[in-house]
């Protein structure tokens, strides 16, 4: 997990943690802790960040898996 790429893609889309949050059905909190990688993104939820974001397969795999 790349939490600078994440965040900058969402600057990229004029997107804050709380717009990401309610994409995911998470509070803010429980974002917030998955980015400082305390817990893992389920691939559910990197698949709706993905389309949030409009994100590339290969932007995908760059970000959240190394």
């Amino acid at each position: 997990m790349k939490p600078n790429e994440l965040k900058a893609e969402l600057q990229r889309k004029n997107l804050n943690y709380q717009d990401a949050a309610k994409a995911l059905g998470i509070s803010v909190v429980a974002f917030q802790r998955k980015v400082n990688a305390i817990t893992e993104f389920k691939s559910s939820e990197i698949g709706a960040l993905r389309d949030l974001l409009e994100l590339s397969p290969e932007r995908v795999t760059e970000i959240f898996f190394n």
